[in-house]
């Protein structure tokens, strides 16, 4: 029986020690950065305390800075220097996807969409699945009475996001304006 004891015993032995390694660094994380990227989740960055630790990180003129006092402006109604700055900052970083969907919005919502278009378009040439901004290009080509162009954008936004309801609503309604009325119940009872 002693014998049994100490091999039991022996099983539950404590590992030996070994150096402990360090854990690596944590990545930067910027403002309006999908946290996917740096921890392959699909939750964007809303954590005030995140955003605000990140704004602490960026460089004074930085494209980031820039973006983040864009972002200022926007909430004091400066438009035109939420416009300076977003242009500088696309500038110093062509491919900041977020400067780039901010510009367009701006644009969209002062009437300027040929300017809207161009920067949706960036995002999309960075971006090529980003449903949300092929569903702007498609809100602006109606506004543009371009319904053709914009179907092809709103089913584009559904191809990278199945079920994405306003986009078939609105090709009902690109339909429905064309005289298509059966292509248009169609559409829409896929969403029914």
């Amino acid at each position: 029986m002693a014998n049994q004891l100490y091999l039991a015993l022996k099983q539950k032995e404590p590992a030996r020690a070994e150096a402990v390694k360090p854990e690596p660094p944590m990545p930067k994380i910027m403002p309006g950065e999908h946290v996917k990227a740096v921890y392959n989740t699909p939750i964007k960055v809303s954590d005030q305390s995140i955003i605000r630790k990140a704004e602490d990180e960026c460089e004074p003129g930085s494209a980031d800075a820039l973006y983040r006092g864009a972002l200022e402006h926007l909430n004091a109604g400066r438009i035109g220097n939420a416009i300076g700055d977003l242009r500088r900052a696309i500038e110093l970083r062509p491919d900041f996807v977020d400067a780039h969907r901010d510009l367009g919005a701006i644009y969209k919502t002062t009437g300027q969409y040929e300017e809207s278009l161009a920067q949706y378009g960036e995002v999309v040439r960075i971006q090529p699945d980003d449903a949300e901004a092929r569903f702007a290009l498609g809100t602006i080509y109606d506004k543009l009475a371009r319904p053709n162009e914009a179907i092809k954008e709103y089913l584009e936004a559904i191809k990278s996001m199945p079920g994405y309801v306003e986009a078939y609503y609105c090709i009902g309604n690109d339909l429905s304006n064309k005289g298509l009325l059966d292509e248009a119940i169609w559409v829409y009872s896929k969403v029914i």
